[in-house]
């Protein structure tokens, strides 16, 4: 169970990766007339909060410039490597999946997950 929850795991992981970035670009392309983007309060009352709302517009500014221009930059440029790592990735798993460990039934009536001298073992043998 543990081998099945860990690959269940990392390929969410990978999953999460690969399709966030294309549903947001996804919604950002095709939905945003529907949304509403957020806007600064323009306050000039005192030094103070204009220095933090430059502050807050730099923030945006780089965060804004990292999400569309650097970040797509490293995703898309090297799609072909994308392409073949992960082809790589499923073709391997696929053979360790299927051909090494083999996928098969238990073929005794009973099978063993610890040693035998193991505490749930000896309950399961003896004092059942």
């Amino acid at each position: 169970f543990s081998l099945f929850a860990s690959i269940a795991i990392m390929c969410n992981f990978f999953l999460m990766l690969s399709w966030t970035p294309a549903c947001l670009s996804f919604q950002y392309k095709y939905l945003s007339c529907t949304t509403k983007k957020s806007q600064i309060p323009k306050s000039d009352d005192t030094p103070k909060d204009r220095n933090f709302i430059s502050f807050i517009r730099k923030i945006k500014d780089w965060i804004q410039i990292f999400f569309e221009k650097i970040l797509p930059y490293f995703v898309i440029r090297p799609r072909f490597f994308w392409i073949l790592s992960f082809g790589t990735l499923g073709i391997v798993s696929l053979f360790i999946v299927l051909h090494s460990p083999g996928l098969k039934l238990p073929d005794k009536e009973r099978f063993r997950l610890f040693p035998r001298d193991h505490p749930f073992e000896r309950y399961d043998s003896e004092f059942r």
